[in-house]
């Protein structure tokens, strides 16, 4: 028995997501082979991934024209020397304190998990970063710590939109060894947002700088053309006086 053209495609349709959900599956199972057999590399590699996709998609929202490829290396090197690593370290640290040290097993413990992730790790980690960046820049440490003391705070507030609630996915949910590939697939989709969100507002600000060069021109145009306006009409009236000028010293000429 033969299937009819719209059977077999309704059939292709309904086996479509069952497909993707092999390949992610197959994916996850790759990446956790690598994970289990070399795991700090595999996550210097995750998040210098991560990091560098991050800063194009960073770069792409601020309206560059052509991307800072060093700017990139940078932040891929972040990520792959700094972040992948020093996550590695902390979240089997965190694990560490809570099941060994204080023996915190309970459901309820994920809550002291992210307050104490982030008020030790948010703030060092950002710190840890401007000082990368500023030494792969070359920067004096004076304006590095200038940084420091500028973002410190303003980062962690600004981390407390996002991260708290990620967070109860990371420790409450995620292992220990996935949780570094949560955290930079969350760091993705809140770049992308914030780059959306600042695209958007790049729009719009070039719209009003728009409109108003615009109205500076006119202005511009209606002064430029008010003064040729007025040299004009003192140029009619030294004509005119010219005239009567002549007309007085013509001979048998009288006037009023």
């Amino acid at each position: 028995m033969t299937r009819s053209p719209l059977s077999t495609t309704i059939h292709s349709i309904d086996s479509q997501p069952s497909f993707l959900m092999y390949i992610i599956y197959d994916l996850i199972e790759a990446y956790n082979e690598v994970l289990e057999e070399s795991p700090v590399t595999t996550k210097a590699f995750t998040s210098a991934t991560v990091y560098a996709i991050g800063d194009i998609i960073a770069q792409r929202s601020e309206g560059a024209e052509r991307l800072d490829k060093m700017r990139i290396v940078r932040s891929l090197l972040a990520g792959f020397i700094g972040h992948g690593p020093l996550s590695h370290c902390w979240y089997n640290f965190c694990e560490d304190v809570f099941q060994n040290w204080l023996g915190w097993t309970a459901w309820w413990v994920v809550f002291p998990k992210v307050v104490f992730d982030q008020t030790t790790w948010a703030p060092f980690w950002n710190n840890v970063y401007i000082i990368m960046l500023g030494a792969m820049r070359c920067l004096h440490w004076k304006v590095i710590w200038g940084d420091i003391r500028r973002t410190t705070i303003p980062l962690v507030v600004s981390g407390l939109k996002l991260w708290p609630a990620a967070h109860i996915i990371t420790y409450g949910y995620v292992s220990v060894e996935n949780r570094l590939l949560w955290v930079d697939i969350v760091e993705i989709l809140w770049v992308t947002i914030l780059a959306t969100q600042a695209a958007g507002k790049h729009k719009v600000r070039r719209k009003k700088k728009l409109v108003a060069e615009a109205a500076a021109q006119n202005r511009e145009d209606t002064e430029e053309e008010s003064g040729l306006l007025l040299v004009d009409h003192h140029h009619d009236e030294d004509m005119i006086m010219d005239m009567k000028e002549g007309v007085k010293i013509m001979p048998g000429v009288k006037t009023q």
